[in-house]
């Protein structure tokens, strides 16, 4: 069979995530207030404020655009973000209330990364490539004017003393996704005093060590570093001159963005898809549960048209639908002699999938996705119907799983065997539920080849 030369426009319904009376999963860069009281963070692209035992959140903010990393000002008036409304991210503040609409204070068009406040509460302090390959730190005043630098080399994350004189921050430029680094581009901290005093450096961990917080209740400085024994990222604190190394908190997965309050009590951070909190008198971690009831920023519902782009296919033995990847989904089609019928999404993951294939009897289809840091093979198939266009949900169901890359499965032609490529060059075969895996060997020549 042929399939016939023609452009098949796909119409997805999509459903933005829900937030309506929901509660929060995912929720962006929590922030203290000055006083540990309420939390500030960033979600469904708006800054909104909750108390920081959890609760209902206000909204402050509600623009298309996106916004998020949120700063209270030491005085807990002012709230300052990073926005998108003018196409790059720019700084604005606004009062904690949402008394006024949001003040612009940058009008860079590159990025600006805001790092916080000053600790008069007067100017703020950001990241930028304005004239640098690699970003420098700049303030400018919340009253407006151009920003200045105050420290000309590549910096991220700074944590102030109260005196405004001493600046502890981070150096490294191996990112947080690439976990367990230990190298020359790791993090470490440094400590500064302002304007023209020498760096020192605080750590020398050979993995990652960053975002300096100091806390006023038991001035020590805390941090997050994958020193511990199972390498996930955790709350960590040490005197202020690097020394007696302390882990705070036993995190099962690794602790991303944490911010301290003025006052340093409390301790934001995001772990997973939650927000949670970590009390530096007492030593409590908490899971907020946040909830929100606002109405929709814009339409949830959005329609999609794919024309183009679908980056592999698989015809299924009888020649009746056609499965293929689009932005690392799986789709399934019907096809009536050859032209398109109905079409459903079978897979809807953060993770990529792909090298799909069908079973040569079942309803079934075989695939591979990077689920836990390398490729495994997965099947899928219809839970109640008999045909996948005509199902809403879908049983998926892990083959193989291995610390191994596997990929380019594909079932023997009468279904009891899946061949696949293990670790990009070893050709192997396994029986259909991922068992009695073994290496093919070749012979080509009157030779052997694995």
């Amino acid at each position: 069979m042929k399939l016939r030369n023609h452009l098949i426009n796909l119409l997805i319904l999509a459903t933005l995530s829900p937030i309506y009376g929901a509660q929060v999963r995912g929720g962006r860069y929590p922030t203290p207030s000055p006083d540990g009281k309420k939390i500030a963070f960033s979600y469904y692209g708006d800054i909104w404020t909750v108390n920081a035992t959890g609760g209902r959140a206000e909204r402050l903010t509600v623009n298309p655009a996106y916004e998020g990393r949120p700063y209270w000002s030491p005085d807990g008036k002012l709230i300052a973000f990073v926005t998108y409304r003018w196409g790059n991210s720019d700084i604005c503040v606004m009062p904690s209330d949402a008394s006024e609409p949001p003040k612009r204070l940058t009008y860079y068009s590159n990025y600006d990364i805001l790092y916080g406040w000053t600790p008069d509460g007067e100017s703020l302090v950001f990241a930028s490539h304005r004239s640098t390959l690699r970003p420098v730190f700049y303030k400018v005043s919340i009253h407006g004017g151009s920003p200045d630098v105050f420290m000309n080399f590549e910096a991220y994350n700074s944590s102030f003393l109260p005196d405004g004189r001493t600046v502890f921050y981070e150096r490294g430029g191996e990112t947080w996704w690439r976990r367990k680094y230990k190298g020359g581009a790791n993090q470490d901290i440094w400590m500064k005093m302002l304007p023209e005093g020498n760096s020192e450096r605080m750590t020398d961990y050979m993995g990652r060590d960053a975002y300096p917080m100091y806390s006023q209740i038991d001035t020590k400085l805390y941090f997050i570093s994958d020193r511990g024994h199972d390498t996930v990222t955790n709350i960590w604190c040490m005197d202020l001159d690097g020394s007696n190394p302390e882990q705070m908190t036993t995190e099962k997965e690794d602790i991303h963005y944490p911010r301290i309050s003025w006052d340093g009590s409390l301790i934001a951070y995001e772990c997973f898809d939650a927000i949670c909190t970590y009390n530096t008198a007492t030593g409590q971690r908490k899971e907020l549960e946040i909830f929100v009831t606002e109405d929709y920023a814009e339409e949830p519902l959005r329609f999609e048209v794919y024309a183009s782009n679908a980056s592999e296919f698989a015809l299924s033995p009888n020649e009746k639908e056609i499965a293929f990847v689009i932005h690392g989904e799986i789709f399934v089609m019907e096809l009536k002699g050859g032209m398109p019928g109905k079409t459903v999404q079978v897979t809807s993951t953060p993770y990529v999938e792909k090298h799909v294939s069908w079973h040569p009897e079942k309803e079934m289809l075989i695939y591979c996705a990077m689920q836990d840091g390398d490729m495994d093979i997965f099947t899928i198939e219809p839970k109640n119907e008999k045909k996948f266009y005509d199902g809403l949900v879908f049983v998926t169901r892990k083959v193989l799983d291995t610390k191994n890359t596997e990929i380019k499965p594909s079932f023997s032609p009468n279904g009891e065997l899946v061949a696949y490529i293990k670790n990009h060059g070893e050709l192997h075969v396994m029986d259909k539920g991922g068992g009695n895996s073994s290496a093919v060997q070749l012979w080509a020549g009157g030779k052997t080849f694995l």
